[in-house]
């Protein structure tokens, strides 16, 4: 099962390992056994939760855009997140 987005404040840990575990709770209840979800490299909830198995899988993002490449105004110190979609 694919969680769509983890939206909550990146150093609140509590709260991010709660909607993890309430998520495989959902997910167990129709009979998959695996989430999928997208962290950044910075992001500190990568390593908080001692009680999830991960593996991390590299893919390939394409940022596309139609003007001016846009990546030049991103903040740096900020987490970035890009909705994806998949073809």
């Amino acid at each position: 099962m694919m969680l769509h987005s983890l939206l909550c404040n990146p150093y609140d840990t509590d709260l991010f390992e709660n909607i993890l575990r309430v998520a495989y709770q959902k997910t167990c209840e129709r009979k998959c056994y695996a989430l999928c979800f997208t962290l950044a490299e910075n992001d500190p909830r990568r390593d908080c939760s001692k009680a999830i198995i991960s593996q991390k899988v590299q893919a390939i993002h394409a940022f596309h855009c139609f003007k001016d490449n846009p990546l030049k105004q991103f903040d740096a110190k900020r987490i970035t997140y890009l909705e994806c979609g998949r073809i």
